[in-house]
């Protein structure tokens, strides 16, 4: 049972990004290294940015002149979304009002926090894909 929200409030620096399938390999989507801040605010915001910590910058400084490859490349190796957070039922939802990824936007992505101390944070999502289970964990620790 979570009683006390205040425990969410801050930022939360990404320690690690795991992805685990029904046949028990785990992959690191972004890499054993993956870099992200999550900021939960007292307000009900949430906004998350997780990244691939290498990556190939631009031949260009300007966006609009990359090439297909490197806009490809760069959505690869790229999360962020933005929306409000409540817990109900000692699960955590985040509404979703912007996200790189279109199919997010008004979607509710449900989380279980589970709590290693005050300042470490694991969440656990489960879903389908074809019939398969798939199990994502993102480990974060406060920053102080």
């Amino acid at each position: 049972m979570i009683n006390d929200v205040s425990k969410f409030f801050g930022v939360w620096e990404l320690k690690s990004f795991t992805t685990q399938y029904e046949n028990n390999d785990v992959v690191y989507p972004l890499g054993n290294d993956a870099i992200g801040l999550l900021i939960y605010n007292p307000n009900g915001y949430v906004n998350v940015t997780l990244q691939k910590k290498k990556f190939d910058h631009f031949k260009l400084p300007d966006r609009q002149l990359a090439s297909n490859e490197e806009k490809i490349t760069a959505f690869d190796t790229f999360y962020a979304y933005t929306g409000k957070w409540f817990l109900k039922d000692n699960l955590m939802h985040h509404k979703i009002i912007m996200s790189i990824i279109p199919n997010w936007i008004n979607t509710i992505i449900t989380r279980e926090p589970v709590w290693i101390n005050n300042n470490n944070l694991n969440l656990y999502a489960v879903w389908n894909v074809d019939g398969k289970k798939r199990t994502a964990n993102l480990s974060w620790k406060k920053v102080e």
